[in-house]
């Protein structure tokens, strides 16, 4: 018979047994991660990253920075769970922001495949490896803030994780100025930031004033077949007419931003745009629409959440068409406006710049509108 104390042994020892080989796991992981500066076998790395995430162990994994502006940059975090997707919320909640489920990526260069040397000697290009961060306006973000990043460093710009291709070729054509990496394709990753590391490149809250991304409508418009699918929709829906677009959300997440700090969290760029402007918006209805923000009287049309049938109602008009198509509808549209806290709304923006339309509200809240920013028809 095996005695109580037996057993509190056997336990004990298989404790240990777990913690060795995870340290050997991570110990093998360091080593690669230090001898193998130009290529580094992805597909390995994942397997890693599920088993010990499978465990509910946190692991991060990563080179010193060297300098103050590489300290929160370059590091490999291994997530407790698997990549995010689902919401078409724009604005990841607080608590979405601690508990970020993206595929996070190594200090060093990535090698998406364990064969195929032959695409590695064809590609000679040093790249910026990103992921890409929460949902959809946010993903874009990434990639226009990484495309910056990229142009800063003299790199060419990648797509590191293929499981998002699909989502990108939703939104977007083919395009040589961003590398979309396939399974079985090896990519010379020189530098590497996460989704997140790339949302929040350059990226500044309050009265700073996030700078304009002429990279997000030179290199990140909709596909050419959404664009003209929409404008025919726009078309048939509404007609010729010119027309007021509001977009309104009521998420949790919008007062939250907008009372953020002392001066609440403005995304759009403007440097003078206030907390109980970010409130009001937050919460607009249709008279504040008419009081404020609809001089020449144009129809409205309202983009929604759907999350305040009451403020909803008081609205004549409510667009009906899929959340990718309103984001493009609301950049055909003569005046629009927008909630200064959401990523909607920035995208949206640059996209009304590029065409020449400058008029978004609330002003104070935005980047001021610039004849640069305006984009040859034949972009589009």
């Amino acid at each position: 018979r095996i005695s109580h104390k037996n057993n509190h042994r056997m336990t004990s020892y298989q404790t240990f047994r777990r913690v060795f080989r995870y340290g050997c796991y991570l110990l093998l992981a360091l080593t690669a991660a230090r001898q193998s500066r130009h290529f580094f076998t992805y597909t390995s790395l994942l397997n890693f990253e599920l088993l010990v995430a499978s465990e509910g162990v946190e692991v991060s994994i990563g080179r010193n920075p060297t300098s103050e502006n590489d300290k929160n940059e370059f590091e490999l975090q291994v997530p407790s769970e698997g990549v995010g997707g689902g919401s078409i919320e724009e604005n990841p909640t607080p608590e979405n922001d601690q508990n970020e489920s993206e595929l996070q990526l190594p200090s060093e260069g990535v090698d998406v495949s364990v064969e195929n040397d032959q695409t590695r000697q064809n590609d000679k290009k040093e790249y910026l490896c990103i992921g890409l961060f929460a949902d959809n306006c946010n993903r874009i973000l990434s990639l226009a803030r990484g495309k910056r990043k990229a142009e800063e460093l003299g790199l060419e710009l990648c797509m590191v994780d293929s499981r998002m291709n699909d989502w990108y070729y939703s939104w977007f054509d083919p395009s040589p100025h961003v590398k979309i990496t396939q399974p079985g394709e090896m990519v010379n990753c020189v530098r590497n930031m996460t989704g997140k590391q790339a949302y929040y490149h350059d990226f500044k809250n309050q009265r700073a004033g996030n700078p304009f991304l002429p990279q997000l409508a030179k290199y990140f418009l909709p596909r050419k077949d959404l664009r003209e699918r929409v404008e025919k929709a726009m078309a048939t829906t509404y007609g010729e007419t010119p027309i007021l677009s509001v977009h309104r959300r009521n998420h949790r997440s919008c007062w939250w931003r907008a009372t953020e700090g002392t001066y609440g969290r403005n995304v759009g760029g403007g440097t003078n745009c206030s907390k109980s402007t970010m409130v009001t918006m937050c919460g607009l209805s249709y008279a504040d629409v008419q009081s404020r923000f609809n001089p020449r009287n144009l129809p409205v049309v309202l983009f929604t959440d759907g999350r305040n049938e009451t403020l909803d109602s008081t609205f004549p008009v409510i667009d009906s068409h899929n959340f990718t198509d309103q984001i493009w509808m609301m950049t055909l549209t003569a005046e629009h406006v927008g909630i200064p806290v959401s990523t909607v709304d920035l995208v949206v923006n640059h996209w009304r710049y590029a065409q020449g339309r400058g008029k978004i509200y609330p002003t104070e809240c935005y980047n001021e509108f610039k004849e640069e920013y305006v984009m040859d028809p034949s972009h589009f």
